[in-house]
């Protein structure tokens, strides 16, 4: 039916079954499972700073946008005399403050006002 035939030399065939059976390099499968548990936690930790980074960083950016000062004086004269007049003065909001190793701005921690149980007690 066919009319190519694979043929393989005996040297060839002794080759790959000595590599077959050769198990020097094998790799353990208990240094497999440990070297993915250690990549696993290893990632799941930086995943985690990095989210705390970025949220940090989001709350530094509404902190700042929230302190920008736009306030603003217009006064129109024409020859001389006032026609138009105009004055906003912008105050920051005593909550926009972002203390050093707070929760970043805008995140409540405690919301809803409850209290844990003292001595970690359930009721």
């Amino acid at each position: 039916m066919f009319d190519a035939a694979v043929t393989v030399s005996r040297s060839a065939m002794t080759t790959i079954r000595r590599l077959w059976r050769e198990d020097i390099a094998a790799i353990d499968v208990a240094v497999l499972i440990l070297l993915v548990t250690i990549l696993g936690l290893g990632t799941i930790a930086g995943l985690a700073v990095l989210r705390n980074q970025i949220v940090q960083e989001f709350g530094d950016v509404g902190v700042a946008l929230e302190s920008l000062d736009q306030s603003y004086d217009v006064v129109v004269e024409v020859n001389g005399s006032v026609v138009y007049e105009a004055h906003y003065t912008d105050s920051i909001p005593a909550y926009a403050t972002d203390p050093a190793g707070g929760a970043p701005y805008g995140i409540e921690i405690n919301k809803t006002g409850v209290t844990p149980p003292a001595n970690n007690e359930l009721p």
